[in-house]
């Protein structure tokens, strides 16, 4: 791979082939593949991170050299405790749904709690399921704070929610209100709110 896009040498094989090949070899060695492995492992282009996966959103080459496709492998969005608002609304946009900024952000926090209450990542059917179950109460929040000019609050639930993407080591997430949990506008923990 080094020499294909690095040198641009054509070594005239088809590398789109490498994953297929690397499970056709650890079914008849009978040693799995890791998912972390170079190259060929399935977890290789898995994006949980909001800052790293919003900026293989706006271009893959951010953080590929090279695209999944070429190695016979697909990009995923998982949404669990780390996830920020541009993988939110891509998840929520193959399944045909449409939110805005706000209410991304309104959802994000409760999606990243619920994440650490399940100590995993959640499935693409239960970030669905979550949706629809808080998608009204998410409405009538960011109406109520438009509608009381409070637009800085949403705002701030926007903010914050980008704010937390950028945390290393920790996972901040606004209270209901958009202001921090200690009502001073600063975001705190979740474990705190």
């Amino acid at each position: 791979m080094a020499l294909k896009h690095v040198e641009k040498i054509d070594l005239n094989f088809r590398p789109e082939k490498f994953r297929e090949l690397s499970q056709y070899v650890a079914r008849a060695s009978n040693r799995p593949i890791p998912p972390w492995k170079p190259i060929v492992g399935a977890s290789l282009f898995w994006y949980e991170s909001g800052s790293r996966s919003a900026g293989v959103i706006d271009d893959p080459t951010t953080f590929e050299v090279f695209s999944p496709e070429d190695v016979g492998l697909r990009r995923r969005f998982v949404l669990g405790k780390y996830s920020g608002v541009a993988s939110l609304r891509l998840k929520l946009s193959e399944h045909g749904i449409t939110v805005s900024n706000e209410e991304a952000a309104l959802l994000i926090c409760r999606l990243r709690s619920k994440s650490m209450k399940l100590k995993r990542a959640l499935f693409d059917a239960e970030v669905v399921e979550f949706y629809e179950e808080l998608i009204g109460e998410v409405r009538e929040e960011v109406a109520a704070m438009k509608a009381t000019g409070a637009e800085a609050q949403a705002e701030a639930c926007v903010a914050a929610a980008e704010i937390a993407e950028r945390v290393a080591g920790h996972d901040v997430s606004a209270s209901r209100d958009g202001k921090g949990a200690d009502g001073d506008g600063v975001p705190v923990t979740a474990e705190e709110a």
